[in-house]
């Protein structure tokens, strides 16, 4: 989870009061979290240039960046100057150094620089030492960085909707951020719905037409949910209140076109049902019980010594549109043939044992027929690595996942450790799959076999000369894709 630099030092004079050691701190922890999370953290190493664009919001090869403004506004000039100072000094004292197998600049965090990270995460907070030794204000003294499973953004004018929804997640386990349950009397409400939208793992979006009245808040929720999706994540959920979708196309449409939820046909149960999914939570049935699983499957994640984090898709956030009157999105799109979509994720031991990770399969729970429209350009790219490969066909099954770096070789993970894995997916057959990787290992003597139910995940994949049209989303700019296919290799993206 990225640790933003507006959640410690919210304002621009908060960053400006800020004396040097203290910037460099705060910045290296925000670096060292950008790892496979943001553009700025690649396989080469840290790019100061395109920090400081995210940060001024300027498109550096990897797409139009979302927000309008500058992360600190009219100030950003001033912070930017303050955050290369800091970047320097990081540099001066040895806790950044060059990569020097890049020809560009790119940078790594030191052995000592590791050090200093890990004196940090030993503490609670680091202190922030202004120049004018003025404390913290008792609201960001209070603040509890928790991590909910959902945030839920919504006018205030659809309380009567959203009351019992968010009653009804609460009941089924599910953590929300949920303003009634949330703030307090006389809380500071800047501080506290950043902590809950840069916190959450997905946010609902219940669009109304009060929403789409572009009030203040409402537009700060949703576009700094749309800024967390640079990354190829998918957080936004959306809920069609009392809307259509032509109502939509004059607000947003991008978001017109992502696959929602109608709240005039989809009950709460529905929604209920599917938020615990893509959680990877048990899913009652309609009699209470939980869903029973079969076969191999019945061994669920939860149960076992390892877990794995929220997934990341790349190198694109290509995403698929069907045909239909809903037009509905598939996220992730690509070509079929020899190069696929990199399922990028880690696995945690929670044991007291080493794990064995010896193999890792492909899953193919369910496949349909490609009805493809068009296709779209997202936003950003992930960095990937191809540690893993496997070919899949339509034929439900597992499939074997080669590890191409030390074949036959198991990979460790120390207890309470974790080991990144990067899989790439491919087929040579068009079509629409529902995939699932799954892991077979080993801890203490018994053998595990664990659907990794975080990496659940609907591919379109294409035939590249079918003639399909990319939507570059450039003014209705329309491109093959062999014309997409070359304008990504110029930002160096070689596989497409």
């Amino acid at each position: 989870m990225i640790i933003p630099l507006k959640s410690v030092l919210p304002t621009a004079k908060d960053v400006l009061n800020a004396d040097l050691e203290t910037l460099g701190g705060l910045l290296l922890r925000h670096l060292k979290s950008c790892d496979g999370a943001s553009p700025v953290f690649q396989h080469g190493g840290l790019n100061r240039d395109y920090f400081i664009a995210i940060m001024e919001r300027r498109n550096v090869g990897l797409g139009p960046l979302p927000g309008k403004e500058p992360e600190y506004g009219a100030k950003q000039p001033a912070v930017t100057r303050a955050f290369v100072e800091a970047w320097d000094w990081l540099v001066r004292d040895g806790l950044l150094i060059r990569n020097h197998a890049q020809p560009a600049e790119w940078y790594l965090i030191s052995r000592k620089g590791e050090s200093f990270l890990q004196n940090c995460d030993s503490r609670e907070r680091p202190a922030v030492n202004l120049k004018d030794s003025t404390p913290d204000p008792p609201h960001r003294q209070s603040i509890v960085m928790e991590k909910w499973d959902v945030f839920i953004s919504h006018a205030s004018e659809d309380k009567a909707y959203v009351e019992p929804l968010a009653a009804a997640l609460r009941a089924a386990g599910v953590s929300i951020w949920y303003d009634k349950t949330v703030l307090n009397w006389g809380d500071d409400l800047r501080p506290m719905i950043d902590n809950g939208l840069i916190n959450c793992r997905f946010g609902i979006v219940v669009l109304s037409k009060a929403f789409l009245g572009k009030k203040k808040w409402t537009e700060h929720e949703l576009n700094s949910l749309f800024a967390r999706e640079q990354a190829g994540r998918k957080l936004v959920l959306p809920i069609w209140h009392g809307i259509a979708r032509d109502d939509l196309l004059g607000y947003s449409p991008a978001l017109a076109d992502r696959l929602a939820k109608i709240a005039g046909s989809d009950s709460q149960d529905d929604i209920v049902r599917s938020m615990l999914d893509l959680l990877g939570k048990p899913v009652p049935d309609t009699d209470g019980s939980k869903r029973k699983l079969t076969g191999r499957s019945q061994i669920r994640e939860a149960d076992q010594p390892i877990q794995s984090n929220d997934l990341l898709t790349g190198p694109l956030t290509i995403s698929a549109v069907l045909k239909g009157s809903e037009h509905q999105i598939v996220s992730d799109a690509y070509p079929t043939g020899d190069n696929g979509v990199h399922f990028v994720f880690s696995l945690f031991n929670g044991n007291a044992f080493d794990f064995l990770v010896n193999e890792l399969d492909v899953d193919v729970l369910a496949y349909a027929p490609l009805n493809l429209d068009r296709l779209a350009h997202g936003v950003g790219a992930t960095a990937v690595r191809r540690y893993f490969r496997a070919t899949i066909r339509p034929e439900r099954g597992s499939y074997v996942a080669t590890y191409v770096r030390r074949q036959g070789e198991f990979v460790t993970i120390p207890p309470g450790k974790s080991e990144g894995f990067d899989v790439e997916i491919s087929t040579r057959t068009e079509g629409l799959y529902n995939v699932c990787l799954r892991v077979h290992g080993g801890s203490a003597g018994k053998g595990f076999d664990v659907p990794l139910d975080s990496t659940k995940r609907r591919v379109a994949f294409f035939d590249r000369g079918a003639g399909y049209m990319v939507d570059r989303g450039l003014g209705g700019r329309m491109l093959t894709y062999d014309e997409y296919s070359l304008e990504m290799k110029s930002w160096g993206l070689s596989d497409y």
